[in-house]
């Protein structure tokens, strides 16, 4: 089961990264379950809401907020969860969503250090890109997105 991690260090001002503990995900879940929800719509037939919300109250995946200095404001939900296979240990970002990511973009630091100091060495996010430009004939509708930590 994947620990969870202290708040991060301010690393945009006015927001902050925090690891929401599995024992207390029950507590905050419906504060943000809304913001997974839109996301998961979003990504259309790539992930479904209810899988990463069994899998975050089950303890199997991680909670992380983007809160405002004062912890009063929420502005993004991430869901993370680690998996193993042959090769490699990666933490995958399984759900994003919020407002005014411009904000708080940069918060990915914290988790790509908290997922190296679990044994990943991969980052994977599996997303929607809004269009494509190459071939406007085709419909991108979703990327999936590495970087080895």
């Amino acid at each position: 089961m994947p620990r969870s991690a202290d708040p991060a260090p301010e690393c945009n001002p006015g927001c902050q990264l925090v690891c929401v503990p599995p024992d207390r995900v029950a507590e905050v879940w419906p504060h943000v379950c809304g913001l997974i929800r839109a996301a998961a719509v979003k990504c259309g037939d790539l992930s479904s809401y209810q899988p990463v919300e069994s899998s975050v109250l089950a303890g199997h995946a991680l909670l992380w907020l983007v809160t405002d200095e004062g912890g009063v404001k929420i502005h993004a939900a991430v869901v993370t969860k680690l998996r193993q296979s042959e090769r490699r240990k990666v933490c995958v970002i399984a759900a994003c969503g919020g407002s005014d990511m411009r904000r708080w973009l940069d918060l990915i630091g914290p988790i790509e250090e908290f997922a190296r100091a679990e044994g990943c060495s991969t980052m994977r996010i599996v997303g929607r890109q809004g269009w494509a430009r190459v071939l406007p004939a085709y419909r991108l509708k979703n990327v999936v997105l590495e970087k080895e930590i």
